[in-house]
């Protein structure tokens, strides 16, 4: 089984790919913009890389979200095409899920809250209990609602843990921080799952920018 991994709903512009649950390539540019440009070289390298033909390709994973919402786009119309072309599965991925997955190897047994910043003082959030199962669906909350719901035990996880944590006065041996999860980790999560058609962004709010629908400009009179 190989498994092409992509991950553009972050700073990161991240491919990997798995063999028979071995990484045997990865590429990883933290670039904040401009992934549509870099993706599709990231993974003609990879497949160099690995000495893997694109056609050889058993499922691609993708990271749906919640993240920067034209990178969920760019990643998530990649892993369609890709796998319209291969005639291949695509899977979807949270990147909540990926995190808590990376937090539970460090910190198995426990209840872990994954967080990502998700602007005007908003976090999406995720908790998986001590067996990575989660225990509700991944929401939106303002950052006095985080920490309103803190479990005291748990540990927090993600991009946005370090700030959730000084907020609510959290010791530093229970914060699991990293900047993104690692492209490694879609590929491993999607191998227990089955795609249900074309994998679908996980927005959770609505963007920043929005199209006009109430302005125009008005005619140069003659």
């Amino acid at each position: 089984m190989i498994t092409l991994a992509i991950d553009t709903a972050s700073l990161n512009c991240a491919v990997a790919l798995m063999k028979d649950g071995s990484i045997v390539a990865r590429i990883s540019e933290k670039i904040g913009k401009g992934h549509a440009e870099k993706l599709i070289g990231q993974i003609i390298e990879a497949c160099s890389l690995a000495k893997i033909e694109l056609s050889s390709i058993d499922r691609i994973a993708v990271n749906v979200g919640p993240g920067s919402f034209t990178g969920v786009r760019i990643g998530v119309a990649t892993a369609r095409g890709l796998a319209l072309a291969l005639e291949k599965p695509a899977i979807g991925v949270s990147s909540l899920e990926a995190i808590g997955f990376e937090a539970h190897g460090h910190f198995p047994k426990s209840h872990i809250i994954a967080l990502i910043d998700a602007g005007r003082d908003m976090v999406y959030r995720q908790d998986f209990d001590e067996n990575l199962q989660p225990l509700s669906p991944a929401i939106v909350q303002n950052c006095e609602e985080v920490v309103a719901g803190l479990d005291n035990k748990a540990i927090l996880a993600g991009p946005f843990s370090k700030t959730i944590a000084h907020l609510a006065g959290v010791k530093e041996s229970s914060i699991y921080f990293l900047d993104a999860p690692d492209v490694a980790s879609f590929a491993k999560l999607s191998q227990n799952k089955s795609s249900d058609g074309s994998p679908k962004p996980l927005y959770l709010r609505e963007a920043d920018a929005k199209p006009q629908t109430s302005f125009s400009v008005p005619r140069k009179k003659e």
